[in-house]
C-alpha cells in the first residue's frame, strides 16, 4: 500500500534544472539569504559554474549583511558565474574585499562615484561587458585621463548600452582624444550621456537606436556643427540646457534621425524660446517628412504636455 508520504514531492527532490532556470530570476543576495546552508545539494546547485549570477549591492541595507555575502561569495561562488554587479554607492565598500579582474565574465556593471582612470582599469580587465553606467567624479570631462576612458569604451567591441554621468554636468562634453589612437566607431546601440553633449561626437556612434542626452541649446543653432544620420535611431531624448534659439531644431531632427518613432524633448527654456506655432511647425515637418514611422512626440512644458501627429 502506497503512503501518501511517498506520493509528496518536497523541496530537494525537484530537479537541479529547474533551481539553475529559477535562480537566474532572482539577485544573488536574495538566493544566499534564502536558500544559501539549507543542505548542502541547495549549496551545490548555488555553486553550480552554469549558474548565472546578478548581485545588485544596493539591496543590503546593512554592514553585516554586507560582510556577510561578500564572505559567502569569496569562498564559495566562482567568479565565472557573475554576470552582472551593480554598486551604484557601494563601490568603495566592495573593491575592499574584491578585485574586478576577478569577475571577467561580467555582461553588466554599474559603478557610480570612480574616477575616471579608477574605471579605465576595470574596463581593461572586461572583455565580455555589453551594458555599463557609471558615475564619474573628480574629472573635467576635458582632461586627458577621461579622453584615455572614453577611448576604452569606443574600443570595447561587446559593449551595446552605455549611461554615462559625471559631476561636471554643466560643462560640455568635449573630448580631446588622444592623436596615437585610432579610434573606431563604436557598437553602442543604447547611448545615455548626463552631462552637456557634443553633437559631433555622434559620428563615433553610428550604430545607436536609443539616444538619451542633455545638451545646450545653442549648439543646435551652429552651423559648423556638422550632425550624421543615425538610421537605426528610433527613439531620441533631447534635455535642453540654458538659452537658445531653436531655428534649425527642426533641420537638425530630420538630418539626425530620419526612422525615429519616439521623441521628447524637455528643458526649462521651452517656456520663453518656443512657442506652440514652432512647435506646431516643427512637429508638421516632422510628420510629413520621412518621419513616416513616429509615434509618440512629447515636448515637456509648463502648459504642453503632449502633440498628437495624427491630428
Amino acid at each position: 500500500m502506497t503512503t501518501i508520504s511517498a506520493n509528496i514531492t518536497t523541496w530537494n527532490d525537484l530537479a537541479v534544472e529547474f533551481y539553475l532556470d529559477l535562480f537566474e530570476y532572482f539577485d544573488l543576495q536574495e538566493i544566499l539569504m534564502t536558500f544559501w546552508n539549507i543542505s548542502q545539494r541547495m549549496n551545490n546547485i548555488i555553486t553550480n559554474s552554469h549558474l548565472h549570477l546578478s548581485l545588485d549591492l544596493s539591496l543590503m541595507t546593512e554592514d553585516k549583511e554586507f560582510k556577510q555575502i561578500c564572505s559567502i561569495i569569496e569562498n564559495n561562488i566562482c567568479p565565472s558565474q557573475l554576470i552582472s554587479i551593480q554598486s551604484p554607492y557601494a563601490y568603495h565598500h566592495f573593491k575592499t574585499k574584491f578585485n574586478f579582474h576577478k569577475f571577467n565574465c561580467l555582461r553588466s556593471l554599474t559603478i557610480w562615484e570612480v574616477d575616471s582612470n579608477e574605471i579605465d582599469f576595470i574596463l581593461s580587465q572586461l572583455s565580455k561587458l555589453e551594458y555599463l553606467s557609471v558615475l564619474i567624479y573628480s574629472c573635467n570631462t576635458e582632461n586627458t585621463e577621461f579622453s584615455h576612458f572614453f577611448v576604452r569604451v569606443l574600443q570595447m567591441f561587446t559593449l551595446r548600452k552605455l549611461r554615462l554621468l559625471t559631476t561636471y554636468s554643466d560643462d560640455p562634453l568635449n573630448l580631446t582624444l588622444p592623436l596615437t589612437t585610432r579610434i573606431q566607431s563604436s557598437n553602442i546601440e543604447y547611448l545615455t550621456i548626463e552631462t552637456r553633449f557634443d553633437l559631433q561626437l555622434l559620428k563615433l556612434f553610428p550604430k545607436l537606436r536609443y539616444l538619451n542626452i542633455s545638451m545646450d541649446a545653442s549648439s543646435i543653432d551652429d552651423a559648423n556643427v556638422e550632425i550624421i544620420t543615425l538610421f537605426d535611431l528610433t527613439t531620441l531624448i533631447l534635455h535642453l540646457l540654458y538659452d537658445g534659439t531653436f531655428n534649425d531644431l527642426r533641420l537638425k531632427l530630420l538630418k539626425l534621425a530620419p526612422n525615429i518613432r519616439t521623441l521628447n524633448i524637455n528643458g526649462k527654456m521651452l517656456l520663453n524660446d518656443l512657442n506652440i506655432h514652432q512647435l506646431s511647425s516643427i512637429m508638421s515637418d516632422i510628420s510629413e517628412s520621412d518621419f513616416d514611422k513616429l509615434t509618440d512626440a512629447v515636448v515637456n512644458h509648463s502648459s504642453i504636455r503632449s502633440l498628437d501627429l495624427h491630428k
